[in-house]
């Protein structure tokens, strides 16, 4: 069974497991606010609901997917090592290990001059 921990400002907030191609979440005990309103403190929510919040995290399209693998040196484009080391929206970061990530880098964050901005930008809107 593999897991993904979820963590929020430095607290574990639970697992989210994958077993049989079904993900899973369950809260730690003492969490006290939800990390999406798709998934309530009560744990009442739709089988599918785990895996949505996850894939609702990255791109949608296989593409940009296969470029985050790249760029983080991932071992696939599955949600679970697309997400590790990952901090992402509302100060929630994940790991593949039960233990907080110490320090998150942003792999995607580097200075580009106008020309390539323009260029990127272009790129996606052609």
């Amino acid at each position: 069974m593999r897991r993904l921990f979820a963590w929020m400002h430095g607290t574990l907030y639970g697992p989210f497991t994958v077993c049989d191609g079904l993900v899973a979440f369950r809260y730690e005990p003492g969490v006290c606010e939800p990390i999406s309103i798709s998934l309530p403190l009560s744990g009442e929510w739709a089988p599918d609901a785990p895996k949505n919040f996850l894939d609702g995290l990255l791109p949608d399209s296989g593409n940009e997917r296969l470029r985050m693998k790249s760029a983080l040196g991932a071992n696939s484009d599955d949600a679970f090592d697309l997400l590790d080391s990952v901090d992402a929206i509302g100060g929630l970061t994940f790991s593949l290990d039960n233990k907080c990530p110490e320090s998150v880098s942003n792999h995607f964050a580097f200075p580009i001059s106008e020309e390539d901005f323009r260029a990127r930008l272009g790129a996606h809107t052609a």
